[in-house]
């Protein structure tokens, strides 16, 4: 079988456990809540009914129970599109308990873009909308909720999902600076939600959901991850921003890499980057810088061959900072620059 991205040592799975049967006005809440959700999602990660392999709409992904109702939606029955590689995963989730003994559902989705982050909003909705009659979890525990949760709280439903918690607390990395943690949340959750019309790969989603483990899941210490860093390495405070009011801030700290970057692909600073001076990149710069941290050309610097995955999180940062301004801003009026102090 074909190898799958993980970003984790183990597959993550997701259980269901249903305790009981959804009365009827619990159920066309959550059918509701689905629909919703399926609405807000780029076109990309919208799962697909089984049978068609189309997306046509929402609620083509429920269906009667046999011999019920031509016009009921009991069953929310949905798949990833049919993909070389992917096993056909086929997810049924119904409103009456049909079995007599307690059993567990277990699905893998394998982070197949059009199926993993609605499984994981689907979940959430039956956790708020259906608690007392399912349980829900994640063998991934609060990394598999905190990018959906972010989401749903920038959607245009948000004041109606206010209330909505995850069934495992959402914590930042300590990896992460509580302000940078936000930031990059941010800068996802942006990127996912530009346009409905979005189109990104499965590569990228790939990249995302490597950044999301690391955000949210319990990682070392930065003092123990920084014990492959040259300690005669030269440490510096970097701000990234804009010349838009109220646009995204990003501040990182120790990160002289950039600064390497900038020297060899900014000819006006290859003597060096000024003391506190801006630094301006143009939206061809802006293109580089992203895919350059994508295809690991900043991995390696000063000597130090675990670099990137030292200054992971920052390089990842810096990567969805220049896909934000390459996105939203006007570079006739507006720029983008980042600031060094040593």
């Amino acid at each position: 079988m074909t190898a799958h991205f993980s970003p984790s040592d183990k597959p993550v799975e997701y259980t269901i456990e249903q305790k009981s049967s959804v009365p009827p006005e619990t159920w066309n809440s959550f059918v509701s809540a689905v629909l919703n959700l399926y609405y807000t999602l780029p076109f990309g990660f919208r799962p697909v009914r089984p049978e068609t392999d189309s997306r046509r709409a929402a609620l083509d992904l429920f269906r009667p129970y046999e011999n019920s109702r031509v016009d009921a939606s009991d069953e929310l029955v949905f798949s990833g599109m049919k993909e070389d590689g992917y096993r056909h995963r086929i997810i049924t989730i119904g409103s009456k308990r049909t079995r007599d003994v307690l059993s567990v559902d277990v699905i893998e989705t394998e982070f197949q873009m059009s199926s993993d982050l609605f499984t994981r909003l689907v979940m959430l909705a039956l956790h708020n909308i259906c608690g007392e009659h399912f349980l829900v979890h994640s063998t991934a525990g609060a990394r598999s909720w905190g990018l959906p949760l972010a989401l749903l709280k920038s959607s245009c439903n948000a004041d109606r999902l206010a209330g909505w918690e995850a069934p495992e607390a959402v914590h930042y990395s300590s990896l992460f600076g509580e302000e940078n943690a936000r930031l990059t949340e941010q800068a996802i959750v942006n990127n996912l939600t530009m346009s409905p019309a979005i189109d990104l790969r499965q590569a990228q989603w790939e990249d995302i959901v490597a950044l999301e483990f690391r955000l949210y899941g319990e990682s070392p210490s930065r003092k123990e991850v920084a014990r492959n860093v040259d300690p005669a390495a030269v440490l510096v405070d970097i701000t990234l921003g804009t010349s838009s009011s109220g646009r995204l801030l990003v501040e990182l700290r120790d990160f002289e890499g950039l600064l390497h970057w900038a020297s060899l692909n900014i000819p006006a600073y290859e003597d060096g980057i000024p003391d506190g001076e801006p630094v301006f990149l143009s939206r061809n710069h802006l293109a580089l810088l992203r895919d350059d941290v994508r295809n690991g050309q900043l991995s390696s610097f000063a000597g130090n061959p675990t670099y990137g995955e030292t200054f992971y999180a920052e390089l990842q940062l810096v990567a969805l900072w220049a896909e934000h301004c390459i996105r939203t801003l006007d570079f006739e009026r507006e720029e983008a620059f980042f600031i060094a102090i040593w």
